[in-house]
């Protein structure tokens, strides 16, 4: 201790000792002074200033432990945040009665290097005061707005043209994220173009109504699962930006989702989905899914021209089998005698794919296409 001489000091807080080193400073009682004298500062520029202080006035500061951290304090995230790494886009049209609840999930789940932009596609209830009120208290939450409704398919393609993330995902107005959602989601796209989660299923009071088909479904069994039906459900997506924009964005037809998710397995994209539910999914009377009759589309819509593309692309039968099959499957109707030789084929062919499967995604497969090829024996013998 040459050069340093023990003195008498004042009794500390813990009641420990009366000698410190003279010549030597307390860090943590010169940070805390440095802070009491710039508090008027934001946070950012406080910590840079009592870090600069607490380096120069204590020499400690290269070999004690305690302190070494002090010099080195984050900036609050809203203050560091630059490009955000998720931008999550929610089309909205008078959804005043579960709005405030949706966002509040997103916003308390949502790491904060993230950004939320909604579209109000003409709102003429409290959407917009709803909005504003939430957007005032979270920087991260970004209103866009049409003086006219304009679709979601074109609210969706604005909303993610305006933002760069990496990561795009997409949310309703009247369901409710759960934790762990985007964790998860970020996992999967390690491997994946685009992800996608299990919901359960809540009536419009949030009570449980029910789950999703289960399972996980891989980016190689994916493919053969759509072209028995829509089994992704659109706000539980989670996509690469880059994988969206080569797949070309929504387009203007009723099943934009379902259409967008064959353009993308045509494309070559990877397509996942969790078996862990990533989603409360209301279900409700003024739900737009169930305004939308898009199990109606025709064989002249841009959803039949992606399933025609998708089931090409893995299947080896005729075009009017295929025709028949896409029709059967998607309606809800009696359907006609003549079509159960169509049936029989695309469901053979289907079979006969599935066996490239892994096991454990032949079995879901399988069983799912069972249950398909019943229900359409079933409304076939209706007709």
């Amino acid at each position: 201790m040459t050069g340093r001489r023990l003195v008498p000091g004042r009794r500390g807080r813990d009641g420990e000792g009366s000698r410190r080193l003279s010549g030597f400073s307390d860090p943590v009682r010169d940070r805390r002074r440095a802070e009491r004298r710039f508090s008027p500062l934001c946070h950012s520029e406080r910590v840079a200033v009592v870090g600069v202080l607490a380096h120069r006035t204590s020499p400690t500061t290269r070999c004690d432990p305690r302190s070494r951290h002090l010099l080195h304090i984050r900036p609050h995230p809203s203050e560091e945040l630059t490009v955000p790494k998720w931008s999550v886009i929610i089309p909205v049209r008078n959804g005043q009665e579960h709005l405030e609840r949706a966002l509040t999930s997103v916003l308390k789940t949502l790491p904060h290097d993230a950004e939320v932009r909604i579209m109000d596609d003409g709102s003429t209830d409290r959407t917009p005061d709803i909005l504003a009120a939430v957007q005032g208290r979270d920087p991260r939450v970004l209103v866009h707005r049409h003086s006219e409704a304009q679709g979601v398919a074109r609210s969706l393609n604005e909303l993610a043209g305006f933002g760069d993330s990496e990561f795009l995902a997409r949310m309703d107005a009247d369901d409710v994220a759960l934790p762990g959602r985007w964790t998860r989601g970020e996992s999967l796209l390690r491997s994946a173009d685009m992800a996608f989660t299990t919901v359960v299923f809540v009536d419009e009071r949030g009570r449980p109504r029910g789950a999703d088909q289960p399972g996980y479904l891989s980016a190689a069994a994916t493919p053969l699962h759509l072209l028995l039906g829509c089994c992704l459900v659109h706000p539980t997506a989670m996509m690469r930006r880059s994988a969206f924009d080569e797949s070309g964005g929504y387009a203007d037809t009723k099943a934009e989702d379902y259409e967008l998710w064959l353009r993308a397995s045509c494309a070559g994209q990877r397509l996942v989905r969790s078996s862990v539910p990533g989603l409360l999914y209301r279900r409700h009377p003024g739900q737009v899914t169930l305004q939308q009759p898009w199990m109606d589309e025709g064989t002249d819509s841009p959803l039949w021209t992606a399933y025609q593309v998708a089931a090409s692309t893995v299947l080896d039968v005729s075009p009017s089998a295929l025709r028949d099959f896409f029709t059967a499957a998607l309606h809800r109707g009696p359907v006609p005698q003549e079509v159960g030789p169509a049936i029989t084929q695309v469901g053979m062919a289907l079979r006969s794919a599935a066996e490239r499967l892994q096991p454990i995604d032949r079995l879901l497969f399988t069983w799912r296409l069972n249950r398909q090829l019943g229900r359409m024996q079933a409304r076939l013998d209706l007709s």
